[in-house]
C-alpha cells in the first residue's frame, strides 16, 4: 500500500466518522424536538425535513455516492492529458 493510498483511506474513515456523527445528533434532535415542539410548532417539521435532506447528501458524499470531481476523475484527467490510455 503506497503512502497516498493510506493517506486517502484515512481522509475516507474520516468523512465516515463525520456523517455517522451528524446521523446520531440529527436523531438526537429529532427525537427531542418530534416530542416536545413538532405538535405546538409544525414549522420545526419543515426544519427537520431540511436537516435530514442535509444529513442524506452528507452521507452521499461521505461514501463517496457522488464524486465528481475527486481523485479518479483528477486522474483520468491527467491520463487523458499525458495521452495515456486509463
Amino acid at each position: 500500500m503506497s503512502l497516498e493510498e493510506e493517506v486517502d483511506a484515512v481522509r475516507y474513515v474520516k468523512r465516515l466518522k463525520e456523517f455517522w456523527s451528524h446521523v446520531f445528533m440529527y436523531l438526537i434532535f429529532a427525537i427531542a424536538l418530534g416530542i416536545y415542539a413538532v405538535p405546538d410548532r409544525p414549522v420545526i417539521l419543515w426544519g427537520l425535513l431540511g436537516w435530514g435532506v442535509g444529513v442524506a447528501l452528507h452521507g452521499v458524499f461521505a461514501y463517496r455516492g457522488f464524486s465528481f470531481f475527486g481523485p479518479d476523475w483528477e486522474r483520468k484527467m491527467i491520463e487523458k492529458r499525458l495521452n495515456k490510455k486509463p
